[in-house]
This record gives structure tokens, sequence and C-alpha cells, in this order.
């Protein structure tokens, strides 16, 4: 599932095994419309899907076709991509309308025509999950699991992620609102720092950390974990088995 950076109540989402594969909402999820067509060949769909921040173009990397597939038309037709690994994570950028990004097999693609050709900026990367944040073009993390945090240090044009020092694991990465209504969105990181495991919080864009949970409350590990980007200090928690847990702090 994704969401119009521009206009956040146009949604795409996929599912997997079940029909409609693709569908969009236009008014928040309250209702949604099956895509007019689907890409070629896909039987099950489910993967990963992205759209535009402007809605111009969307992205889907189903799971079981040999392309990535983009659409500008909002689903009525699919166009095979190109330069890009079929079921790559797909994620658009938060700010400049037509650049996607993929991920795949430890390599990371950049394509800047609306998802039609894909260009490598990096291999050798480890395992993880992309996040893009919302600040900045080309504000591009990486969560690498047991490699630790990611983060862009090239430039918008030409992402290369290097390894954030203090992290020595990363398992989810989250974001939310900025600390003092400053510029920076907040980073939240289920991972490893000086040997302990926990939450951590970083309001200066990972150069310092704070960890807001303790050994009483690790919930089993976590499934997913999203900051508020309208109230600083609130973070979400999806844990598998617990629900969804939150917390707050005004510091």
């Amino acid at each position: 599932m994704d969401f119009q950076q521009a206009t956040p109540t146009t949604v795409v989402r996929v599912t997997n095994g079940s029909t409609p594969f693709g569908t969009i909402s236009n008014d928040g999820g309250v209702t949604w419309t099956a895509f007019a067509t689907m890409p070629t060949g896909t039987a099950k769909g489910g993967g990963s899907i992205t759209i535009a921040r402007d809605g111009s173009s969307i992205v889907w990397a189903p799971t079981d076709t040999g392309s990535v597939w983009f659409s500008k038309n909002l689903g009525a037709t699919w166009t095979a991509s190109t330069g890009i690994s079929a079921q790559a994570q797909v994620a658009s950028d938060r700010v400049k309308a037509g650049v996607f990004y993929g991920f795949a097999n430890g390599t990371l693609t950049i394509s800047t025509d609306g998802g039609a050709t894909f260009t490598t900026t990096q291999s050798g990367l480890p395992a993880g999950t992309l996040a893009v944040l919302p600040d900045a073009q080309g504000n591009l993390w990486l969560a690498g699991q047991a490699s630790g945090l990611y983060a862009n240090t090239g430039t918008a044009a030409a992402p290369n992620l290097t390894a954030v020092a203090a992290l020595q694991s990363a398992f989810h990465l989250g974001f939310g609102a900025p600390a003092n209504g400053g510029p920076m969105p907040t980073l939240y990181v289920e991972g490893q720092i000086g040997g302990v495991p926990g939450i951590y919080r970083s309001i200066d864009g990972g150069t310092t950390w704070l960890q807001i949970n303790d050994a009483a409350h690790q919930w089993g590990g976590l499934d997913v974990i999203c900051g508020d980007m309208r109230t600083f200090g609130t973070v979400y928690l999806g844990t598998p088995g617990r629900g969804i847990i939150w917390g707050t702090s005004p510091n």
C-alpha cells in the first residue's frame, strides 16, 4: 500500500491471491476501485506498489511476473520497466514527482522518468527494507537488519547508502514529526546500539540516539514501527500478536 504525498487521500493497494489484485482509493480508503487492467501475466498480484507524489505514475512489482511495471494513467494500462529486477521493492520519492527507487538482491536502482527506466546507483548492499523520508529529495534509508542502518550520503540524483556507525542492527525504521518544529523528521528504529537491543529515537538525522523503551517493554519483537507526523514524540509499534502499541514523550 502507498499514498500520494501531495494528496494523501489517494491510496493504491495490492493484494496477494485475491481479486482484484490492485485497487485505488481517492477518499482515504473509504471506497476502492479496481485498476482497469493488470500487468501482463500476473495471476496472484501482491508484491510492492508505489505512487508518485503527484499521482502521475504508479510502479508495481507483482510477486509472479518477470518484470516491474509502470502506469501513467492510474492503472488503465501497464508497461514493463527496464533496468530493475522483478519482485524488487519499489518506493517513490516523496518530494520529486516521477522519481522512484528499486531495491533487490543488494542493488539500489533509481528512475527519473516515472518508472519507465531504472539505472543502478549502488550494489553490494545487505538485505533490508527501504524508507524514503518526506523532507527532502533523495532522503533515502535502508534498515539493513543485522547489518545495521544505512543512510544516503550521496546526492539526490545518485544515492549512495552508507552505514550509520551507531547502529549495530536495524530491523525496522520509521519516522515522525520533527522535534521543536524543526525541518528534520524524527527517526525511530528497532535495533541495537552498544550491544543493547531496543527502540531508539533520533531527532538529528541519526547523529545521536535515545533509547525510548526498557528491558520490561520489548513486546516480543516488532513487525513495523511508525512515528506520528503531526505530534512529536508519538510512535506506533505493530507487534506480532500484542496488537498495536503506542507511546508518547514530550521531550
